[in-house]
């Protein structure tokens, strides 16, 4: 049975908050503590010799991931319960976060610097933003077609234990009450997966193009860091796996009263 527009939108509500909330609080941890800091003690001489930039580098590259997971999780989930044609506020809602974070770092680092080059705009926001919207898209794109396969799964194997009198489980039981960790037949799990996956590889290639651009470590400090940067970068698929189904539980919680209806999606 179809939920009332009423019931759709009062779970869509609960959705923003938590897709608001993670764009706020992260982006603006990232965006007025970490960045900041970071280009603070690079530039001083006092901590540019010290580990502290290095430390403070780690803590970005960590919370920046999540950042981005929760609110792609965020919107997942409402594709999940509603469709993409249904989700369409959460796209643009965190199309438009990604690109005011942008515009707040290269504010906040000019004003650091000392001064606003226009000239950085392309390279500071368009590009960033342009390739933040890439991964995006391709995210949406194929965790649509996974959900949307898992639905006429669903509805077969419905039709099928109709005609064999046999119970079908419930959405949720089947998605939310598996005993397995980690399950790619699970269309949340997957995207889970996918999120983590891309975000962690995206980091890794940025990582190893500045390495090859920078040459060899000179030295064992320079190996060490080398090495806890890439086991971070690693760790970040996992943070953000976790992560997303953590919060694909908690807006399982907060929107149990609107099942989700593989009617909305086949």
């Amino acid at each position: 049975m179809k939920k009332s527009p009423a019931d759709i939108m009062a779970a869509s509500r609960k959705i923003n908050l938590a897709l608001i909330l993670s764009a706020v609080i992260f982006f603006s941890i990232q965006t007025f503590i970490l960045n900041p800091l970071y280009v603070y003690t690079s530039s001083n001489v006092v901590f540019s010799t010290t580990p502290i930039p290095e430390i403070i580098g780690i803590f970005n590259d960590i919370s920046y991931p999540l950042g981005y997971a929760l609110c792609f999780a965020s919107v997942i989930y409402s594709i999940f319960k509603f469709s993409h044609t249904r989700s369409k506020k959460q796209i643009i809602a965190l199309s438009v976060a990604f690109l005011l974070r942008y515009v707040a770092n290269y504010v906040i680092s000019s004003i650091i610097e000392g001064g606003f080059r226009f000239s950085d705009i392309p390279a500071s926001i368009l590009l960033p933003f342009g390739l933040d919207m890439l991964l995006f898209a391709i995210i949406c794109v194929v965790v649509c077609v996974r959900i949307r396969r898992y639905y006429e799964a669903y509805e077969h194997t419905l039709k099928a234990n109709v005609t064999l009198n046999k119970k079908t489980p419930t959405v949720h039981e089947d998605v939310f009450e598996g005993e397995r960790l980690i399950s790619l037949k699970n269309p949340l799990h997957f995207s889970a997966f996918l999120t983590g996956a891309l975000l962690a590889a995206t980091k890794i290639l940025t990582r190893v193009r500045y390495d090859l651009a920078h040459g060899a470590p000179s030295g064992a400090a320079d190996t060490i860091w080398m090495i806890v940067y890439y086991l971070s970068d690693i760790l970040i698929a996992v943070l953000v796996y976790a992560a997303s189904l953590l919060l694909f539980s908690y807006l399982e919680k907060k929107t149990a009263d609107t099942p989700a209806d593989y009617k909305y999606h086949v």
